[in-house]
């Protein structure tokens, strides 16, 4: 099921156009909001950052991230999974500034859009 999700969402970044695109992240949202977290892991984020939807990809990764925070351990596994790509996080945090909602407010974790915060501990090859 994975393999053919991130096979849709790379159709969809290769071959729509970004009316398709607006109209296939709206089936994606529906095909996503039943999905418990775990699941939506799994199968609702790679369709969307297959597709190339940031906008919609950071914002349930930050569903999932504001969901775990009681939880620390999921909470931090939440934020490797996000610092382990910089180049997909930094298209998302550059669809969470384009958004204005979610990287310029404090609370919701203005310090993952900074560069020298997310990828302060990686080595000088994994810096861009």
């Amino acid at each position: 099921m994975h393999a053919a999700l991130v096979e849709m969402g790379s159709t969809v970044a290769r071959y729509f156009t970004p009316e398709e695109k607006s109209t296939f992240s709206s089936f994606a949202q529906a095909l996503r909001a039943p999905m418990p977290a775990g699941t939506a892991k799994e199968l609702a984020i790679p369709l969307v950052q297959a597709a190339g939807l940031a906008d919609r990809e950071a914002a349930w990764r930050y569903e999932l991230m504001m969901n775990s925070f009681r939880d620390q351990a999921s909470w931090m596994g939440q934020m490797t999974e996000f610092v382990a790509a910089p180049t997909a996080a930094a298209e998302v945090c550059r669809a969470w500034r384009a958004t204005g909602r979610l990287c310029n407010t404090r609370e919701a974790g203005a310090s993952l859009c900074n560069p020298s915060v997310r990828l302060g501990g990686l080595p000088r090859s994994g810096r861009q």
